[in-house]
């Protein structure tokens, strides 16, 4: 191939080349640090002001608390109060009948699904679904059952009696 440009041109062109590619770079690295700050500054105010939020906080906090220590107790002895009065005692939570469930559940008895409901008196009833082996487990679970002082009465249907053993049961516990 023919030179047509002499030694000193090309020496020339090559540093204008490098020159240039060193400016486009630095360029390109300052737009990025430009873009880096702009896309901070949202986030340094956000920070800013929630440690400034939580600063107050920490404050009003440390104050209330050395100055109306008492005043807050007794406002929660209050609400207490207010509470215990709102709510009816004749209540029974769905824990407790579980716990009676399964403190009379023999290992003949198995059961499936429970349902508890509650009406507007407060009274409860509650549908009890499994597999007992024999009848007579099945007697002697709803027997202890009726025992209970919080259930007024079970519900359980002759059709249960049908089979000797592996009876599909089905019975409704109501509450006091």
């Amino acid at each position: 191939m023919i030179n047509l440009l002499p030694e000193q041109e090309k020496k020339a062109m090559h540093s204008e080349y490098k020159f240039r590619l060193l400016a486009v770079a630095l360029a390109g690295i300052l737009i990025l640090i430009i873009l880096w700050i702009i896309l901070l500054i949202p986030s340094f105010i956000l920070a800013f002001y929630r440690s400034s939020v939580a600063e107050s906080t920490v404050k009003m906090t440390a104050s209330a608390h050395t100055t109306d220590s008492t005043g807050f107790a007794d406002a929660i002895t209050s609400a207490k109060l207010t509470a215990s009065v709102l709510t009816p005692d004749t209540i029974v939570l769905p824990t407790t009948i579980i716990d009676i469930l399964e403190k009379h559940r023999t290992s003949a008895n198995k059961i499936l699904s429970i349902s508890y409901s509650l009406n507007e008196k407060g009274v409860f009833s509650i549908a009890v679904k499994g597999i007992a082996k024999t009848r007579q487990s099945l007697m002697q679970f709803t027997t202890d059952l009726k025992q209970e002082a919080v259930i007024a009465s079970v519900d359980l249907p002759i059709s249960n009696f049908v089979k000797d053993v592996d009876i599909e049961f089905g019975f409704t516990i109501i509450g006091k």
